[in-house]
């Protein structure tokens, strides 16, 4: 559980323009990434799935390897999984929304055929700031948890 959380959202407007963001995020807080533990150093995901492993693995201990920061290769069944290692600070300040539209102005002409109309184009899940190494802070619970997917959306509000 997070120590605190923030949130900031905006909203900034100019002659037929506007520009909304939304800003939220979570601190003081650790969690394990379930991803390097399965498929870093575990053997586990590699033996029982046939899963490829992650890149640390090219830097574990290993005899000939001795000041590496990665620890060696275990199967399942070993408590090392268990250790402090593979826990990491997941604090994060997300963009999650950011709006960009334009009104178009209502004249004698467009009055005739509608009241107003707003073209708008939205983006969400912009972007992650993070020292957490895993997929999402927010949403890594298991292993090869899916992230938080970005979306584009392009709109046209029209009022009759």
């Amino acid at each position: 559980d997070p120590g605190f959380t923030i949130g900031f959202n905006n909203t900034f407007r100019y002659k037929g323009f506007d520009l909304n963001f939304n800003f939220y995020g979570s601190f003081d807080r650790v969690m394990m990434d379930p991803t390097r533990m399965a498929y870093g150093v575990s053997a586990w995901g590699m033996a029982q799935y046939g899963y490829n492993g992650l890149r640390c693995l090219d830097d574990r201990w290993m005899p000939d390897n001795p000041s590496t920061k990665n620890p060696s290769s275990f199967f399942s069944g070993s408590t090392y999984g268990y250790g402090d290692w593979f826990y990491e600070d997941a604090w994060y300040i997300r963009l999650q929304n950011i709006t960009l539209g334009y009104t178009v102005p209502s004249t004698a002409t467009t009055r005739k055929i509608f009241q107003n109309m707003r073209f708008h184009v939205d983006v969400n899940n912009v972007f992650v700031i993070t020292p957490y190494g895993g997929l999402d802070p927010e949403t890594d619970s298991y292993a090869a948890a899916y992230p938080n997917a970005r979306t584009f959306t392009v709109g046209v509000d029209i009022k009759f």
